[in-house]
């Protein structure tokens, strides 16, 4: 068995520790370094340097040809991708990697260890090792790994609850509730984006269209020249920093037109209802797709509050959106769906659909909210300016976050990633 540990505890270009992590172990795979068993995240105790940040760290088992010296000569090349500089021991870093152990091997060289010598002091290696493998032996100790654990140095070393993806909001409208008019410039639109970057966002979401309530319908081709520019620009940036670029749009040639130029990921509203032709243009591609719920449209949701069981009625409504779309070939793991918050839903609704996300997890798909400064908040703490609404929308990202929600959509980044990382230690 050969085992690779992982750990940052400074932000790289490519996102926040636990996002390096997940890009490196997706640089690995690209290297055809086969991916077999990944620990869970770990949140360390920085021993000695105890004025450092924690740590974020990882095991993962995997198969390969590559030699020791060959495996580390790439972990090593992915490290300086990350911007690591190996310089002082115990320094603070963007991204460590090292080879815990190469099947039953024992080496020494001036580059390679294996097993590594100090992994039995170590709880932030043999925690995650327990977990994946417990029955595993030091290969030269002939210690099992729960034993080394009773004897290592005892410090704080703390799964990590799952941290959901952030999908920053870049609204290039005139008219949208929170942000219209800001950032529908191309210059303004990339200077966001890039913000929203260095924040450590995983999905940059381009809407071109408003969905308040009430807003009218544009024609695509004005949706299309708002953002077909705009994403002409940010698609080398997303490539960049190792991000995505998610399209919020119900009309087809816009979806063909977004995909032409780099988009990954087509977010409607309708889930594919509006636009008879959305379906062809997506089964012909391989880009991922977020189906929401909602009723009517814009100019008339707010008038189709009326449920009998709406929390039965959505499930029905998202299961029968899988079937459509498994009826066209659309393979259920390319879906994410989102239970479409304020979409014909009064702010009571909202709570009991926030409450009960558990259950839409039975669909089998990945699950998105987007509760950002919506006005579901004022409804329930007084009325409030949509940029006022910071609190209330963490607050409801941290209790999606708890009910499993793998997406969470959002205007404040920063904040939100930040709250939702603590959330995940403080859960665990």
């Amino acid at each position: 068995m050969i085992f690779i540990s992982l750990g940052a505890n400074i932000p790289s270009i490519y996102g926040k520790p636990h996002q390096t992590l997940a890009w490196a172990v997706q640089k690995m795979a690209a290297h055809n370094i086969h991916i077999i068993k990944s620990s869970s995240l770990y949140l360390t105790e920085p021993v000695p340097a105890s004025h450092q940040p924690f740590y974020t760290n990882q095991i993962i088992q995997v198969e390969t040809s590559y030699s020791p010296h060959e495996l580390m000569d790439i972990l090593l090349q992915i490290e300086r991708e990350a911007g690591r500089v190996r310089t002082l021991p115990n320094a603070m870093r963007s991204l460590d990697l090292d080879i815990i152990a190469y099947n039953e091997l024992n080496m020494e060289s001036e580059q390679v260890h294996v097993p590594h010598p100090r992994m039995h002091e170590r709880l932030f290696v043999l925690k995650p090792l327990l977990e994946i493998v417990p029955n595993w032996h030091h290969p030269i100790l002939q210690i099992s790994v729960q034993a080394l654990i009773a004897t290592a140095p005892d410090y704080a070393c703390v799964k990590l609850s799952p941290i959901p993806k952030i999908m920053g909001v870049l609204n290039v409208t005139p008219d949208s509730f929170s942000d219209g008019g800001k950032f529908d410039a191309l210059e303004s639109a990339i200077v966001h984006a890039q913000k929203m970057i260095d924040q450590g966002v995983d999905i940059i979401d381009v809407g071109g269209e408003s969905t308040r309530p009430n807003a009218p319908l544009i024609p695509p081709i004005d949706e299309q020249a708002r953002i077909i520019p705009i994403l002409e620009a940010l698609v080398p940036l997303a490539r960049k920093y190792g991000r995505k670029i998610s399209v919020d749009t119900r009309n087809a040639s816009t979806m063909r037109d977004a995909l032409d130029v780099g988009g990954d990921i087509i977010n409607d509203v309708t889930a594919l209802h509006h636009d008879s032709q959305s379906i062809h243009v997506l089964k012909n591609s391989n880009c991922d797709i977020v189906l929401m719920h909602m009723r009517g449209t814009p100019e008339t949701m707010q008038s189709l509050t009326h449920y009998k069981d709406i929390i039965a009625q959505v499930y029905e409504y998202c299961e029968e959106r899988l079937n459509f779309c498994a009826q066209h070939n659309i393979a259920q793991d390319r879906i994410t769906l989102d239970v479409g918050l304020g979409f014909a839903k009064t702010a009571a609704q909202n709570i009991v659909l926030v409450e009960n996300l558990p259950k839409f997890q039975a669909l089998g798909c990945k699950l998105l909210i987007g509760a950002s400064r919506k006005s579901m908040i004022p409804r329930l703490t007084g009325e409030c300016e949509a940029h006022e609404r910071m609190g209330g929308s963490i607050q409801l990202a941290l209790t999606a976050q708890r009910k499993g929600v793998h997406i969470i959509r959002t205007h404040d980044v920063h904040e939100t990633l930040q709250a939702l990382i603590l959330n995940a230690y403080v859960k665990a």
